[in-house]
C-alpha cells in the first residue's frame, strides 16, 4: 500500500514542475494504479493507451524492436512520453521485473496540465526526443547493445541543442559544433550521400552540407564536448567523419548480430 506523499512526490518529479494542490489530487484521483506479473510484456509504445508510466515499486525492463534489453527503470522513473505526442517514434516495449507496480496516469489529465504549464509539456516531449535519439544510436552508430552504459549515454545526449532545419537552410556553422545527430528530415554530404538518422558525425565548415528536407538535428559544441566524453567515454569511438564508417570493436560486431544488414563503407576514427 502506497501512502499519497509517496505517489505525489513520484508524479511531481515525473512532470518536472509543481502543480497546485487541486490539480496534483485530480492526477491522483484519476490515475490507475497497476501490478503487472513478473516477465510479462505488457507494454508496447504502438499499442499503448496513451499516458504517462511511472515505476512506484519494483523494476520495469525497456526493450527494444529485437526485444534486447536498452535499460531497467527504477521506483520513480517513467516512460510513455512518446505516446503523449503524434510524431512517430522508434517502437519500444515493456517487461515487467519483479514486484512492478505502476501508476499511470492519462492523456486527457496530462493534455490540461501540458496546455497550462509549458515546462512540463517541453520536459515530456525533450523526455520522448532524447530516448528516440538513444535508440537511433544503439541502431544506426553501432553503439554497444549494453544496458549499463544507457545512463551515460543519455546525459551525453542531453547535452547536445536542438535545432529545426528548413529544406535549403544555411548550417549555423557560427555556433561552433563539434558533433552532429540527426534525428529527422535529409542533409547531403560533399559527396551527394544522405547521412545516418542516429549517426553521430564530426564534420568542419568547409565541409559541404545541404539540408533537402525539413530536418531536425542535434549539435554538440566543442565547449560540452569533455563533458560528454566523462558520462560516456565511448562516444569517441563511434564518431564519424564526413560519409565514413566508424571503427567497431569485436564486441559490438557480437552484440548486433539482430540488426538490420548494412551497406559497407571505408572506416575512420576521429581524434578529439
Amino acid at each position: 500500500m502506497f501512502v499519497q506523499d509517496n505517489i505525489e512526490q513520484k508524479i511531481t518529479s515525473a512532470l518536472g514542475e509543481n502543480i497546485s494542490e487541486q490539480e496534483l489530487r485530480n492526477c491522483i484521483e484519476t490515475a490507475e494504479t497497476i501490478d503487472v506479473p513478473v516477465a510479462k510484456l505488457f507494454w508496447q509504445v504502438t499499442e499503448a493507451e496513451k499516458g504517462l508510466y511511472i515505476v512506484l515499486d519494483g523494476k520495469v525492463r525497456l526493450l527494444d524492436y529485437f526485444e534486447n534489453l536498452v535499460t531497467t527503470l527504477s521506483a520513480g522513473e517513467s516512460f510513455g512520453e512518446a505516446t503523449l505526442f503524434e510524431q512517430q517514434f522508434i517502437p519500444y516495449a515493456g517487461r515487467a521485473s519483479h514486484n512492478l507496480k505502476i501508476c499511470f496516469l492519462k492523456q486527457e489529465v496530462l493534455q490540461s496540465l501540458m496546455d497550462k504549464y509549458p515546462k512540463i509539456r517541453q520536459k515530456l516531449l525533450d523526455k520522448a526526443d532524447i530516448w528516440d535519439l538513444l535508440l537511433l544510436c544503439r541502431q544506426n552508430s553501432q553503439f554497444p547493445q549494453y544496458s549499463s552504459q544507457v545512463s551515460g549515454l543519455l546525459q551525453a545526449l542531453s547535452l547536445f541543442e536542438k535545432y529545426k532545419l528548413e529544406a535549403s537552410a544555411k548550417i549555423p556553422w557560427e555556433q561552433d559544433f563539434k558533433l552532429w545527430l540527426l534525428h529527422r528530415g535529409e542533409i547531403l554530404n560533399s559527396d551527394n550521400e544522405l547521412l545516418t538518422l542516429g549517426k553521430i558525425y564530426s564534420f568542419e565548415k568547409q565541409d559541404n552540407l545541404q539540408v533537402v528536407q525539413p530536418t531536425i538535428a542535434y549539435f554538440l559544441k566543442q565547449e560540452d564536448l569533455q563533458t560528454a566524453l566523462q558520462h560516456c567515454p565511448e562516444l569517441a569511438e563511434f564518431i564519424t567523419t564526413n560519409g565514413d564508417r566508424p571503427k567497431i570493436s569485436p564486441k559490438d560486431r557480437i552484440s548486433r548480430k539482430h540488426q538490420p544488414p548494412r551497406k559497407n563503407s571505408s572506416s575512420e576514427t576521429v581524434a578529439l
